[in-house]
């Protein structure tokens, strides 16, 4: 056995006293590459030594491997099997499995493991110790030194890529995928799993998808009609990856019409360089009525950026009974005042429950009615209603106003506070009496006019969220018909340069 015997002899006379010597003389021995007849003998030769210390250091899946080989030990390779040769988390496991072609057909089994929180690839990956110990690692190796098969390695990432696998499990199969760097040709063959893959909702499986299918496409071999059938979620997804889905679909032999359907889609994407890309596809493709119907999708600085007309401002007057919600709020807020000055005495709500379950009682409600003081509508009707059912009326009565009716109903809406129904604004403001932005018909515009003069004196332009804040404020100039003219916000937003997000966006509240 040549100059791996030497360590076996030379181990005979020598004794260990620490679990870490141990290992450095199990790391040097190893790194000898010795044969599968020789581990077994070295392994031997410490155990009359050190007991089963040393074998448990090689690893439970190695010494059970080496006793089936060498000591008539019939053990199935069943799931249990595959369990423990997982979840075995020893440093040598690439060595038998380098050296073991047997071994090397449970890879298979062991890609098909899903496990749980404790038990996956990817939690045993990133739970182990030393770099030698992690199952990517491993694999890319064997595959690499032409020990399993590339091509089905790769197809089995992807079959994992479409169990039903939390993110964090699902991610290290595409991490190896990618670790593997397949060819656009390999990926080619796999595409579709890779297109499957899309629809799996896993942000890090979409977009490994997207880049790979990107490069099948400009080998002029991705399947045009499938990857339209499956191109919403990149169109959708983070901005890198709707950018690319976007450039795919350009590049695609698919009929005008059809690949028109699908950037439809990116133009409601939150961001506005994949509108912008998705609008100057669209004018490519020369089917501006597509453009056009989907105007109203685009923020307006986008929106104005290609002559588009968006849905008309609304007006910054509301009729109806503003002025009644506004008196309401203005006595809250003096009362508020009052108390804070001392000017007036502290009281609880009218509708301020008094025991744990939520109701008022009658002494309590009756005492509190006796209060010279007015209480505001809102806080009468639900002072009424905390009282238990059978007081109702009495309380009613007391306090000199109908019992009010029960309703109940839902409305969703999507527009501005000051555009509301007149009830709709009376209900906000008594509901919500500290806040002034439904009783002032411009308080998009007061905000907006308080960031443009805090930004340039307050906000640093390096800022977390920057891009997001200016895009905000270009957008509501264009919807608002007003120009940058402050001097200083314009000197402010000139200091923006290259091509960030922020830049762009201050670039395009200067043009605005």
């Amino acid at each position: 056995m040549g100059v791996n015997m030497t360590w076996f002899d030379a181990s005979r006379g020598l004794r260990w006293h620490t679990v870490v010597e141990l290992e450095k003389v199990l790391d040097h021995f190893f790194a000898l590459e010795p044969s599968l007849v020789e581990v077994h003998a070295f392994l031997l030769g410490l155990q009359a030594q050190h007991g089963e210390l040393p074998s448990r250091l090689v690893g439970t899946a190695y010494q059970t491997r080496l006793r089936e080989l060498f000591e008539g030990l019939e053990v199935e390779h069943d799931e249990a099997y595959v369990r423990t040769l997982v979840t075995a988390s020893e440093g040598h496991r690439l060595h038998l499995l380098r050296r073991d072609e047997r071994m090397r057909e449970l890879i298979w089994q062991v890609l098909a493991w899903d496990g749980g929180t404790d038990d996956s690839l990817a939690s045993l990956d990133r739970s182990a110790y030393g770099p030698r110990a992690h199952w990517a690692s491993d694999i890319a190796s064997l595959v690499a030194e032409g020990l399993l098969d590339r091509p089905r390695v790769l197809r089995a990432c992807l079959a994992g890529l479409l169990r039903d696998l939390p993110a964090y499990h699902a991610n290290w199969f595409s991490g190896l995928y990618t670790e593997l760097r397949p060819t656009p040709q390999e990926a080619a063959t796999d595409q579709d799993l890779l297109l499957r893959a899309l629809d799996t909702g896993i942000n890090a499986t979409v977009s490994m998808a997207t880049r790979q299918l990107a490069a099948v496409q400009r080998a002029g071999r991705l399947d045009s009609a499938e990857f339209l059938d499956h191109c919403h979620p990149p169109l959708t997804g983070a901005r890198s990856i709707a950018l690319t889905g976007v450039r795919i679909i350009q590049r695609l032999d698919a009929p005008a019409e059809r690949k028109a359907e699908a950037l439809a889609i990116a133009l409601s994407h939150p961001h506005a360089d994949v509108q912008i890309a998705a609008a100057e596809a669209l004018r490519g493709l020369g089917v501006e009525e597509v453009l056009r119907e989907g105007a109203q999708l685009l923020s307006p600085a986008v929106a104005a950026q290609f002559g588009l007309d968006v849905a008309e401002t609304v007006a910054q007057e509301v009729d109806g009974e503003i002025g009644s919600a506004l008196r309401v709020w203005a006595i809250r807020m003096r009362e508020v005042v009052e108390m804070v000055r001392g000017q007036r005495p502290r009281r609880a709500l009218l509708a301020t429950p008094s025991d744990g379950d939520g109701w008022i009682t009658w002494d309590e409600f009756a005492e509190r009615a006796a209060d010279p003081t007015p209480a505001p509508p809102a806080d009468l009707f639900q002072g009424i209603w905390r009282l238990r059912p059978d007081e109702r009326e009495r309380g009613a009565a007391l306090v000199g106003v109908p019992v009010p009716e029960r309703t109940s109903y839902d409305e969703e809406f999507w527009q501005d506070l000051h555009t509301l129904h007149p009830q709709h604004l009376q209900a906000v403001a008594l509901a919500f009496p500290d806040d002034t932005s439904p009783l002032v018909p411009t308080a998009s515009m007061a905000i907006h006019r308080g960031l443009a003069e805090v930004a340039p004196r307050q906000l640093d332009r390096g800022a977390t969220g920057m891009a997001k804040l200016l895009t905000l404020l270009c957008d509501e100039q264009v919807r608002r018909g007003r120009a940058t003219v402050d001097p200083v916000l314009r000197g402010w937003l000139e200091q923006f340069s290259g091509g960030s997000a922020a830049a762009k966006a201050a670039r395009r509240l200067l043009d605005a």
